[in-house]
């Protein structure tokens, strides 16, 4: 699944590619994936409408259209987002195609149908849009402050790896960088949160930071299906300390890095630099 990374890649791509841009029409052939209107009812809707800006909450893109509309975007699993000529050849497991002017189509390509798309006035996403009103603090929010980390953790029982993927709590982190951010504090997944030490809470906190801002800088990681707008790989994979390297040596201390599972989601570690 795309997380935080992929999605602000997938956002700033967008700002420079499609904002200002007029959509002049909308396909669909897999209504499953419109969770408020019809086909043919979401193209009355935006037809005609100009792309104002592109912005992230959490894993959820948001393009803010004219006549204060919003249409949200997950990706879920296997979503894409796709920027092509409209003379580009068409793409494997496209389901929706915004059509816009200058000849350009957003694409939206799912292998397994789990994404969705959304229509809103933009007050209803701001106030009452759950999928928005659930997600905790943004890692780069000023608000996400040290003291602010340490308040949401402050005597939970709940595991650290469990805790980094509740997107009640901090938003946009998902297997990938919680096993790297863990890592890079030198902490087991199955530590209790309220039980870190002062220093490695201090670090995890910093990781959490500073392994997301390399992943941007790299346009995110393609372990499995993400692409950016364009349809290339990030560059971040080559990167990764832990994340899918069972039985390989570890970059710190040559130990063979361990998978185990937490709550069904499988957890990357080096057993020596995370005791």
């Amino acid at each position: 699944m795309p997380e935080l990374p992929e999605v602000e890649t997938i956002v700033r791509q967008l700002n420079r590619k499609i904002k200002g841009k007029i959509i002049t029409g909308f396909f669909c052939n897999a209504p499953k994936i419109l969770a408020t209107h019809k086909p043919a009812d979401l193209q009355k809707q935006i037809k005609g409408r100009k792309i104002l800006d592109v912005k992230r909450r959490g894993k959820i893109i948001l393009l803010e259209l004219s006549d204060k509309l919003v249409l949200a975007i997950h990706l879920r699993l296997t979503g894409q987002l796709f920027v092509r000529k409209a003379s580009d050849p068409p793409d494997r497991f496209n389901h929706a195609i915004f059509y816009l002017d200058k000849n350009l189509e957003l694409r939206f390509n799912d292998l397994r149908l789990f994404g969705q798309i959304w229509l809103y006035p933009k007050v209803q996403i701001e106030k009452n849009f759950d999928k928005i009103q659930k997600l905790g603090l943004e890692p780069f929010d000023p608000n996400f402050t040290l003291e602010n980390f340490k308040k949401i953790i402050q005597n939970k029982k709940t595991k650290v790896k469990a805790f980094l993927l509740d997107q009640s709590k901090i938003s946009g982190l998902g297997n990938i960088y919680s096993d790297e951010v863990l890592f890079y504090a030198g902490i087991h997944p199955n530590t209790p949160v309220g039980k870190i030490p002062e220093n490695k809470l201090k670090r995890l906190y910093t990781g959490i930071k500073k392994v997301l801002r390399d992943a941007i800088e790299a346009q995110g990681t393609s372990v499995d299906t993400y692409r950016n707008i364009y349809g290339k790989k990030g560059q971040y994979a080559l990167r990764l300390k832990v994340y899918q390297h069972t039985g390989k040596p570890c970059t710190k201390c040559g130990t063979k890095v361990t998978r185990i599972k937490i709550g069904g989601r499988s957890a990357h570690f080096c057993p020596r630099c995370q005791r």
